[in-house]
């Protein structure tokens, strides 16, 4: 793809970042699966090394998925949502390859921000294991607020964790 085109697909530049829409190719979903595979506490016991599934997630008419690259053009991440056919609330999803996604706290604050001004969502939610402690802080560093929790709702290592239920509000994000 032209460097031109890809430029102009960018939604939200901050320090060394560029979120952009990601594009769809098939070597570009493999990358993807082969980024998100290494990392196993992605997935649950029942959906680790489900190709099928992650492709299902990922083709979903009801997803939107954004790329986040660095001045390399090096992909570090992705944002993406989810059960967008509900129209006033989305899940949302974000994940760094590099393991620093504090540094990225205000790269996803601007996102949520053209989200907003480009959709008409009231809410996005974030539903993550409670395992995932840096997540849950970046979750409320970026502004996200604590709703509640799905217990032993995820089967991971053999056993059974809670989800932390994290949500955002329009009038708090603009």
């Amino acid at each position: 793809m032209e460097q031109s085109t890809l430029e102009s697909n960018v939604i939200v530049e901050h320090g060394p970042w560029k979120v952009r829409h990601l594009n769809l190719t098939m070597a570009r979903m493999q990358e993807l699966w082969e980024k998100l595979a290494t990392y196993q506490s992605l997935f649950s016991d029942l959906t680790r090394g489900d190709v099928k599934n992650f492709e299902i997630v990922l083709l979903s008419p009801d997803s939107f998925w954004l790329e986040v690259v660095d001045e390399e053009e090096s992909l570090i991440g992705v944002m993406y949502l989810t059960n967008t056919q509900q129209l006033i609330d989305a899940d949302v999803h974000i994940v760094f390859f590099d393991r620093k996604p504090a540094e990225k706290a205000r790269l996803c604050q601007l996102t949520l921000e053209w989200i907003f001004r480009n959709f008409a969502y009231r809410r996005l939610s974030a539903t993550i294991p409670s395992i995932y402690y840096a997540v849950i802080r970046l979750a409320k560093h970026i502004g996200f607020k604590e709703e509640g929790r799905k217990r032993e709702s995820l089967l991971m290592g053999n056993k059974w964790v809670d989800e932390q239920l994290l949500g955002i509000l329009r009038a708090e994000v603009l």
